[in-house]
């Protein structure tokens, strides 16, 4: 860290937001997070609207991710 740990260790934060040591550089990876659909119970009652396939795709409705969880297609 370019504090030195003063604004905690062991977690995934952002490196000294006051100081600028880190000034000028881009990321190189950017993480999109998304729950799997695991079972046909999650899907329902809107639940498919935040679920995605492991590939990262989305539903377009229910029946679609029901159908995905159990065929895993």
């Amino acid at each position: 860290y370019c504090d030195n740990g003063t604004e905690g260790t062991g977690t995934f934060r952002l490196d000294s937001p006051t100081a600028m040591c880190w000034g000028g550089y881009i990321p190189a990876v950017q993480f999109t997070a998304y729950t799997l659909a695991t079972n046909k119970d999650a899907c329902k009652n809107g639940g498919w609207q935040s679920l995605a396939r492991a590939g990262g795709s989305t539903f377009k409705n229910q029946g679609d991710c029901i159908q995905y969880v159990n065929t895993g297609k």
